[in-house]
């Protein structure tokens, strides 16, 4: 999950963590904060973001064949807080 004004885009190219994870067999997905600037909701369980970040999940598992029993989630700065609420907030999908 991205940073703080840096978005989705930016993540992935800087991160590289798609290309790591064609070469290493999973799959990554990169969603997008919503505002200007670029942010996550991450002050309380019911940040709106919560339901995006399920709604991204859900979405993936239809398209492609995933392990849920290995659903991870990682980020940078503000995407790091994000992956924190998901750990409490979500922890039976993370």
């Amino acid at each position: 999950l991205h940073g703080f004004m840096e978005g989705a885009e930016i993540h992935k190219l800087q991160s590289d963590l798609g290309t790591y994870g064609l070469e290493q067999g999973f799959v990554t997905a990169f969603p997008n904060g919503t505002g200007d600037p670029v942010a996550w909701q991450t002050g309380d369980a019911d940040s709106p973001d919560l339901a995006f970040i399920d709604t991204v999940v859900d979405e993936v598992g239809a398209s492609r064949c995933i392990d849920t029993s290995r659903i991870y989630a990682t980020g940078l700065s503000m995407g790091a807080f994000m992956t924190s609420l998901l750990a409490c907030e979500r922890a039976d999908t993370f």
